[in-house]
């Protein structure tokens, strides 16, 4: 459905963030998990009170705020470099997961407000099923720009011969 746009922009953007600090940064497994956690803090704050702001504000008010503070934090993290304070970062991530919980609460209200009680099951299992696509889809376009980005800094770095191709005995 078109309302699954978002969701797949939205749940694909946060993947690039433990690759980059796992690589440039150089931080270890745990200290990326407890960076990159932070988002699940703004996703918790911002669902009761997108549930709470909805029945004031409507659900197309709350979509284009949350959209507009993941464009914000995914723009602030073009800038990023490998000097960067952590604690930026966990800013940045709270931003874009309350931005996140906005769009996906006040989507789930606006589906499910004008269903009937009996037809629940199947909108449910329909919505279910076209979030888990656009969030493939958003995670796969994400890793794609994301491996044409680092493809040229690797090659730079390491030579010609990086990846699969440069295994012993691949031809």
């Amino acid at each position: 459905t078109g309302s699954q746009l978002p969701m797949g922009s939205v749940k694909g953007s946060p993947s690039p963030c433990p690759i980059f600090l796992r690589g440039p940064r150089g931080e270890r497994v745990l200290e990326s998990g407890l960076v990159t956690f932070a988002q699940a803090f703004g996703i918790g704050a911002g669902m009761p009170l997108a549930a709470k702001l909805h029945a004031r504000v409507g659900s197309r008010t709350l979509v284009l705020v949350g959209l507009a503070l993941v464009l914000l934090s995914s723009w602030l993290f073009t800038g990023i470099t490998a000097d960067i304070d952590l604690m930026t970062v966990r800013i940045w991530l709270v931003m874009r997961g309350f931005g996140m919980a906005l769009v996906f609460v006040s989507g789930q209200l606006a589906l499910f407000g004008d269903v009937s009680y009996d037809r629940t099951a199947r909108a449910s299992s329909l919505f279910n099923v076209s979030r888990q696509v656009a969030a493939s889809i958003g995670v796969a376009l994400s890793a794609t720009v994301l491996s044409g980005k680092l493809t040229p800094i690797l090659t730079a770095i390491a030579g010609p011969k990086v990846g699969p191709a440069a295994a012993p005995g691949a031809q």
